[in-house]
């Protein structure tokens, strides 16, 4: 009984085997171009996904950190002083220096 459910399970598995390796040679050759040339290596695909990725990591934490940086100084080149005049608001006759508006309030 136990070997005759193992030769059923060991064709299943060999089956699901062919299978797979059919699959990632399609993936290989979609990706990598002529999988003759992989077939000593039919699983190599994934170390060159893998490389691709931390690859893909390390632009992307880099880009961040660029990001980071021009952020970080565009906030330092954009400060206003104090007294500076704002255009918009004396566009709109707004006034923006507060000590005249608690002058004309409390009178």
């Amino acid at each position: 009984m136990f070997l005759k459910e193992a030769e059923e399970e060991i064709s299943r598995i060999k089956s699901e085997e062919r299978k797979a390796l059919s699959l990632v040679k399609e993936v290989t050759e979609y990706f990598h171009g002529d999988a003759a040339k992989e077939e000593a290596h039919p699983l190599r695909i994934f170390m060159i996904v893998r490389d691709f990725l931390s690859i893909l990591d390390n632009v992307c934490k880099d880009v961040g950190k660029l990001q980071e940086q021009a952020t970080v100084g565009a906030g330092r080149s954009f400060r206003v002083s104090v007294n500076a005049s704002l255009p918009v608001l004396s566009r709109y006759n707004i006034r923006h220096d507060r000590s005249s508006d608690e002058d004309s309030m409390s009178s």
